[in-house]
């Protein structure tokens, strides 16, 4: 554990692309016992998501991949908008124009999140675990899953 705090001590954020064929060479070549093996992401477009679900489904059998796919509030809350202003504001109607861009965003989102969860479906049918969360809530989803884990002897 000390290792993994002085490796990350002093990394910062940078703008970059994440290099996960770098990633998983390294763990082929320096973890040989099979290991649940987390990747933490969020996806947000095909390409990535086409890179993730190929690293991960190459992981099973040799280790257990588990996909921490994280959810972007914004995007699901776009997608609920007009469940909400019904709710909210009553019978009172919206002005015509931002009511329409409101509807076309909501269509969008739920759009992405419909592509989002065949993503994560294609993922589980390749084998790996997901777990789907708000980073703000991520601690609780994370625990059961390893619990699930132990108890089913995955490892």
């Amino acid at each position: 554990m000390n290792r993994l705090l002085q490796a990350g001590f002093d990394q910062f954020p940078r703008m970059v692309e994440s290099r996960y064929d770098q990633a998983f060479l390294y763990l082929n070549s320096h973890c040989k016992r099979r290991s649940l093996v987390t990747l933490t992401t969020n996806i947000v477009d095909e390409v990535n998501a086409e890179v993730v679900a190929d690293h991960l489904s190459n992981l099973t059998g040799t280790h257990l991949p588990l996909a921490v796919v994280l959810r972007d509030r914004e995007m699901f809350d776009a997608a609920d908008y007009p469940a909400e202003v019904l709710q909210t504001a009553g019978n009172a109607p919206a002005p015509k124009q931002l009511d329409e861009t409101l509807t076309y965003r909501a269509a969008a989102a739920a759009e992405m999140l419909v592509w989002r969860e065949q993503v994560l479906s294609g993922l589980r049918h390749k084998g790996v675990l997901v777990v789907d969360a708000y980073p703000d809530e991520l601690s609780a989803p994370m625990v059961n899953q390893y619990l699930q884990v132990k108890a089913q002897h995955l490892l």
